[in-house]
């Protein structure tokens, strides 16, 4: 009986999909893989700029909410839901040249685990 349980429990293991979502962050319509902006892209103070989140293979739980330091200035957001994915963009002006750093967070998926964002750190060029 013993046997019979733990070949059943290792068969429902093997027949259960692999979680396989992702996040990702774009800066500019550009891949953020960090430490600083991605290659190509130059943020200039006074000029606006762009940070996506996206998931991939997976929807979100919550809505998704970048914190934002004192150094830039929101100008809107919007959401691109997708059948298999979301899209968060966050519309920003950099207001001073210099570092700036948005916080890491949690993106909660759909009948998932949380995906972590490391915190996104970015140079702003003087105009």
């Amino acid at each position: 009986m013993q046997k019979i349980f733990i070949s059943l429990f290792a068969l429902a293991l093997s027949a259960a999909p692999a979680f396989a979502a992702s996040v990702e962050v774009d800066i500019n319509d550009v891949a953020y893989t960090g430490p600083s902006n991605p290659k190509g892209v130059r943020l200039v103070a006074g000029q606006p700029f762009t940070v996506t989140i996206k998931t991939i293979g997976g929807k979100v739980a919550d809505p998704v909410w970048l914190e934002h330091p004192d150094t830039v200035r929101m100008n809107g957001a919007a959401v691109d839901p997708k059948p298999d994915s979301d899209s968060f963009s966050f519309y920003y002006t950099a207001v001073t040249p210099g570092p700036v750093s948005f916080p890491g967070l949690d993106v909660a998926i759909a009948g998932g685990p949380a995906l972590h964002v490391n915190p996104i750190k970015l140079v702003v060029y003087p105009n």
